[in-house]
């Protein structure tokens, strides 16, 4: 089950990244979008704690080397439009490569 959860919240994050330098070495920006708000919340808020403990795991694990993975979080708000437009956001305002 461990791995099902890392595998699924590795793959949800190679949705959008970017790379980016940081005063500790290179930081791998990850674009999030989960349903903080509205009728999804709570699956949410449990898709968000998995990706955050894979997260962890590796940055941990020193996988990525010197590269530490950082998320950027943008609500769903649990409909199609709020997701659209979550996306739009990494894209356009986060700069968060699709």
């Amino acid at each position: 089950m461990k791995h099902l959860v890392f595998g699924l919240a590795m793959l949800a994050m190679l949705v959008t990244a970017a790379c980016d330098s940081g005063q500790d070495g290179n930081i791998l920006n990850v674009g999030v979008v989960v349903p903080s708000s509205g009728t999804l919340e709570d699956v949410g808020t449990g898709m968000l704690r998995g990706m955050e403990l894979a997260r962890d795991e590796v940055n941990d694990s020193k996988r990525l080397g010197d590269t530490r993975l950082a998320f950027i979080t943008v609500d769903s708000k649990s409909t199609t439009e709020g997701t659209a437009a979550a996306f739009n956001k990494l894209i356009n305002e986060d700069r968060v490569s699709v």
